[in-house]
């Protein structure tokens, strides 16, 4: 994992950090300047700002909430510090402030704090007979710090979300701002958390999945019912009733982790849809990021068009294995594990070598490897070295094996037919070989000029995916298949697969007298072993 040296951690959270603040930045820009809103029309626009925006202006502080990150931890300590400066102000008060006629009523809606405190079995102390302000707040704060009532009361848990913060406190509502410019001054503060979107899956499933309602501190339908529906539509999807009336088997039925997984591609992923696209917002909200921080890359301050390709790559070593240029085609695409990068440059490839053939075909003369043009841009000698590595024999012609007819293999191989009539067809994973050692043009340090890479008549492309979806297909495509299943063989990724297996299953192993395999051999990880090796 790739981490920052100076402060320990994986650079993920420094990379979303950065684009995080950048795009933050960028609504305060004029052209998008927020501050010519008012918080109601954004939040009409924008419904979702209303669940994650909390203020707290007397800090001035905003927090933007994001589900599984301690965010309920971190918004009742906000509740905590608004409740106990309140407290503090009527203490150092002397004359008790009445429940009537308060400015307190203007945030606080009094009435419903007190009706939901009762509710949930909490009585408010009296003075003289009347239920106080400042006995209201005492008796809340004694509450958000688990402590008793009063001398008589034991103390007990109290779960502050069981009600509806920002119907009572007004004033943690987004709404309740009435000057937006307030929040991008140098003197208020906005924060936001981050986690690696792996340990938000986990965590959402050992705290709201992995549960039964019986285990739980204080009832939580909501979580249940997820998880009997994730078991009725995977585990026990042929139950049809009992006769003697016994319950459903998923009434304490606790569902596996990758149908957890399976669930939420399936179904919460499909809920917030482009409806002109049909396809899930997220994907249109990555590919708008992805794309303003391409954009950013052009302009005159971090202008790229100053560097030189090999300068880059020196910099940013991932970039020669992530970017291919086909300069013929004026594209540039940068290429994603797990987001069916190695076919869509197999096509790519395809095109390529398609378009030399068919120059060559409709060039009377055939051109041999001396001297051609083409060695400045493939490496000939290695290419058919590593297909005669590979079992594929190039057709020759009078003796020698001619640049036309290796294009012409290689092409056939690419389509998956046959080398010639003789030889019957065979599968060849085009990733067998080192391309950007054979094909020089796809290798991005051949760019002489990058401004070509961000004219008009360029194309860069880049595919997105969700996080999820490339896990799940990692574990389905390379780990879960032992050796002898796979077409051809992937040693590196059989090494993954059995060091899993020794870290968390087969740990205790010390070997076995009669000599027997290491049982890792032939052992496919659970999915959650995966999931914890990736993150650890």
């Amino acid at each position: 994992m790739e981490t920052n040296s100076n402060l320990l951690v994986p650079m993920i959270y420094e990379h979303r950090s950065k684009i995080l603040n950048s795009k933050c930045n960028e609504l305060h820009a004029p052209e998008n300047n927020l501050t010519n809103c008012s918080s109601a029309s954004l939040v009409y626009t924008y419904s979702w700002l209303n669940a994650a925006l909390f203020t707290l202006q007397p800090q001035s502080l905003m927090y933007c909430a994001i589900p599984k990150i301690a965010s309920k931890t971190l918004i009742s300590l906000m509740m905590y510090v608004h409740v106990r400066d309140i407290v503090t102000h009527l203490n150092n008060n002397p004359k008790n402030i009445s429940l009537n006629g308060t400015r307190a009523e203007q945030f606080i809606d009094i009435p419903r704090l007190i009706a939901e405190l009762q509710k949930n079995g909490i009585s408010i102390p009296k003075t003289k007979g009347s239920i106080s302000f400042s006995s209201l707040m005492q008796t809340y704060l004694h509450l958000l710090r688990f402590e008793s009532i009063n001398s008589t009361s034991p103390s007990l848990y109290f779960n502050p979300w069981r009600l509806s913060l920002k119907n009572i406190f007004r004033s943690m509502d987004f709404r309740s701002v009435s000057n937006l410019s307030d929040i991008f001054s140098p003197s208020f503060t906005r924060i936001m958390f981050v986690r690696h979107p792996f340990e938000r899956l986990a965590s959402a499933y050992k705290e709201r999945i992995a549960k039964l309602e019986k285990d739980r501190i204080q009832p939580e339908p909501y979580y249940d019912g997820i998880r009997k529906l994730i078991c009725r539509r995977y585990t026990h999807f042929h139950w049809a009733g009992d006769p003697m009336g016994r319950d459903h088997p998923c009434e304490n039925f606790i569902p596996p982790f990758k149908h957890f997984v399976i669930f939420i591609l399936t179904h919460y992923l499909m809920m917030e849809t482009n409806s002109n696209l049909l396809v899930p917002m997220i994907y249109e909200h990555r590919s708008k990021i992805l794309n303003s921080k391409c954009n950013d890359l052009h302009t005159s301050e971090n202008n790229l068009t100053n560097c030189s390709s090999a300068s880059l790559v020196y910099t940013y070593p991932w970039l020669n294995a992530a970017l291919f240029p086909f300069q013929s085609q004026s594209l540039m695409y940068c290429a994603i594990p797990k987001i069916a990068s190695k076919t869509l440059i197999s096509l790519m490839m395809y095109v390529h070598v398609r378009d030399i053939v068919t120059h060559l075909n409709n060039n009377p003369k055939n051109i041999s490897l001396n001297g051609t043009r083409a060695e400045q841009f493939i490496d000939i000698p290695r290419l058919i070295d590593e297909l005669q590595k590979n079992g594929i024999s190039i057709p020759k012609r009078k003796g020698s094996i001619s640049f036309s007819s290796l294009m012409q293999t290689y092409l056939h191989l690419l389509r998956f037919e046959s080398v010639n009539s003789a030889s019957p067809s065979l599968y060849f994973n085009p990733w067998r070989l080192n391309l950007k050692n054979i094909f020089r043009s796809v290798d991005f340090r051949s760019i002489s000029n990058l401004s070509d890479l961000f004219s008009p008549s360029f194309t860069r492309i880049l595919f997105v995916r969700h996080p999820f979806e490339r896990l799940a297909s990692a574990y389905k495509e390379r780990i879960a298949k032992l050796e002898k299943d796979r077409i051809q063989p992937e040693p590196y990724y059989d090494g993954v697969r059995k060091l899993i297996c020794r870290r968390y299953t087969h740990f205790h192993w010390a070997g076995d007298p009669m000599g027997r395999d290491h049982p890792c051999e032939n052992f496919i990880p659970p999915f959650k072993h995966f999931v914890i090796f990736i993150l650890t």
